[in-house]
């Protein structure tokens, strides 16, 4: 007579005929392995999935409102910038070392910031001692309404619903503000006083030299250790393993560039929109190449998600668990295996 678990695990056996190795349940309690090794057939259908729910987590909206909310940061995020540049040194030369920063905004946007510092530079010096607390307030809050946007949005990509406390949702919130921040400012005293060192030891044209040679490396190298931080930090779900956060943003990266690239050279042979939005058109130029950025980043969370959601093994840290004890949606479904 045939048990109950006998009877269990045949049918089990002729539920994964036909299925791969990474979608049979021999497999659902092993630690998944390295992203790049999958078939080129499940690259395709994750590629599928995600052209589908491009439109189903409607993307496009959902970064033109992180796109709002960062541009509202930003401003206020590089003045207190060059008024904290301004307690340690000369704040007029504050836009000169700002270069590296803006050679990746398109021509209008990257004016429209240049203008905007000059005109802080300009101010007097009480204006920027009681300046500095005001802005630097305001940069904190404003920024932190703009990484609340970009977690709810990295929520949406991974099928993920809040449930983090308040306290720990704001403390996560929060560090991330001052992490953009602490960025920022140490790629300020980089660019800045790193130089004036070593112009000392008589190093500093060699310095510049290697800085315009390394600018385009370092600014890759820099957003990618950014989206790796997000893509793993920001979703309400248990920690992905870190190999299945990094297609996603490696594609994000490159594409980015790209598309950066792309846009300054239409922004800057064929499009001209000061004649259409007159003095906003600096402004709409701006806000424009922030939401192919967030479209882009949206794009490469979902090819993770999706990655994730291809196979049956443990895509999260910790010791391997069955589906539906994992604690994150996109790990605990598989996409061709609907029954489970």
């Amino acid at each position: 007579m045939q048990t109950a678990s006998d009877s269990d695990i045949e049918n089990s056996d002729q539920h994964d005929t036909g299925y791969p190795p990474h979608a049979s349940m021999e497999n659902e309690l092993k630690s998944a392995g390295n992203p790049f090794k999958l078939p080129l057939k499940a690259w395709w259908n994750v590629l599928k999935r995600v052209a589908v729910k491009f439109g189903r987590d409607n993307l496009a909206v959902v970064a033109a409102g992180c796109s709002f909310f960062t541009l509202m940061a930003l401003v206020p995020l590089i003045t207190s910038v060059v008024l904290l540049y301004g307690l340690l040194a000369d704040a007029t030369q504050a836009a000169n070392h700002f270069e590296l920063l803006f050679v990746i905004i398109p021509g209008d946007g990257a004016t429209f910031l240049r203008d905007r510092m000059m005109e802080i530079t300009q101010s007097s010096e009480p204006a920027l001692s009681l300046g500095l607390a005001v802005s630097v307030f305001i940069a904190i809050w404003s920024s932190a309404n703009a990484m609340r946007a970009v977690l709810n949005a990295m929520n949406i990509v991974y099928d993920e619903t809040e449930d983090r406390s308040f306290l720990s949702l704001n403390l996560r919130i929060m560090g991330f503000t001052l992490l953009a921040i602490l960025v920022l400012v140490f790629a300020q005293l980089l660019i800045s006083v790193v130089p004036v060192l070593l112009n000392l030891f008589g190093f500093g044209g060699a310095f510049e030299a290697t800085l315009t040679i390394l600018r385009w490396p370092l600014l890759a190298f820099t957003f990618f250790a950014a989206l790796f931080i997000l893509y793993r930090r920001a979703p309400s779900r248990s920690l992905a393993r870190w190999n299945w956060v990094v297609p996603g943003s490696l594609f994000a990266t490159l594409a980015w560039l790209g598309a950066s690239a792309l846009f300054s050279l239409y922004i800057s042979n064929f499009a001209n929109f000061d004649a259409v939005y007159g003095s906003f058109g600096a402004i709409i130029v701006l806000l424009l190449w922030l939401h192919w950025t967030y479209l882009i980043v949206l794009v490469g969370a979902e090819l993770n998600s999706e990655l994730e959601r291809e196979i049956i093994c443990d895509t999260t840290t910790g010791e391997p668990a069955p589906l539906g004890e994992r604690n994150a949606v996109v790990a605990d479904t598989v996409a061709m295996r609907p029954d489970l």
